[in-house]
């Protein structure tokens, strides 16, 4: 299953925070059938099918394909000047 660093732990919290989202709220990964590409939104809570995986005090939720797509996968995240971003590691 994916797994977490500290640092995309914290930004979870942080832009949950922000968004003022209830306690229990995460990031969404998921998948659409028509395309390859992921989409990463705050939820306030799992969609029914979601794998939630929850780490360093963080909850992210991944889609059926966005779970096996990225069982291997470490999300990661970074922040400077120029903006904040999520981004895998294998």
């Amino acid at each position: 299953m994916l797994t977490l660093t500290e640092k995309a732990a914290q930004m979870i919290r942080h832009l949950a925070s922000r968004a003022e989202l209830p306690a229990g709220a995460g990031l969404r990964i998921a998948q659409r059938e028509d395309h390859p590409s992921l989409a990463m939104s705050l939820a306030v809570e799992p969609e029914p099918y979601d794998e939630v995986l929850v780490e360093h005090d963080s909850a992210v939720f991944l889609g059926p394909r966005a779970a096996r797509r990225l069982a291997t996968k470490t999300l990661d995240a970074k922040a400077d000047a120029h903006g904040s971003a999520f981004f895998l590691r294998p």
